[in-house]
């Protein structure tokens, strides 16, 4: 098969796909490593319950909001991160391979990635995040050849688009959002533009490769 004619999303499955079955050695970054998530990592009983604790002290910067349990974190585990062949997930470890974080791609588009899923969980390691994302950021412009990787961001979080734009993401549009309530389940979803007042807005944020 001609190479040139592989789309960045073909790239990105069966580069996920080789990730997630094989023990592929961590991406060394400034302070620590980033660790592909992979099958073995389904029946962590302590990386889930560390994902689920992250995931509620985060909760503001989701769009869809709900009870976090264990049971549905290892099952999200399961089946929206390890079953999906278009998303992948890193573990950011510190410089003592404790985890502290994770980011991640959906591979959305022929020609682009969304980064997904970045959190800090833990405390520490300061300038850790950064060297992740910049790193990662780095293997997918080298492995997928992405044209550019876009996000959304909730407007409102200051502290987040401020950390994408000093690594080279910039504003490129906001989406006007609907909030809602599902019994316990809150969701952001997106309005078409001046059909009605909106709850909040997602910046999109774009980094061209």
């Amino acid at each position: 098969m001609n190479i040139a004619r592989v789309s960045c999303r073909e790239r990105a499955r069966r580069e996920f796909e080789r990730l997630k079955h094989t023990d592929a050695p961590p991406i060394p970054i400034a302070g620590g490593s980033l660790v592909p998530v992979s099958r073995a990592h389904a029946a962590d009983e302590r990386l889930i319950a560390a994902l689920a604790r992250w995931r509620v002290a985060n909760e503001f910067a989701y769009p869809t909001r709900f009870p976090v349990t264990l049971a549905g974190t290892g099952a999200w585990l399961r089946e929206r991160v390890l079953a999906a062949p278009e998303r992948m997930m890193f573990l950011v470890h510190d410089a003592s391979g404790r985890p502290i974080g994770h980011a991640g791609f959906v591979a959305d588009g022929d020609r682009t990635l969304k980064l997904d899923n970045v959190m800090r969980g833990e405390r520490g390691a300061p300038g850790i995040m950064t060297a992740a994302v910049t790193a990662l950021l780095r293997w997918a412009d080298r492995t997928l050849e992405p044209v550019a990787v876009r996000l959304p961001v909730f407007a409102h979080n200051g502290h987040a688009i401020r950390f994408y734009r000093r690594i080279g993401f910039h504003d490129a549009g906001l989406v006007p959002l609907r909030r809602l309530e599902l019994g316990e389940r809150v969701e952001y979803v997106p309005l078409a533009d001046g059909a009605e007042a909106a709850d909040a807005h997602h910046l999109i944020m774009m980094r061209r490769s």
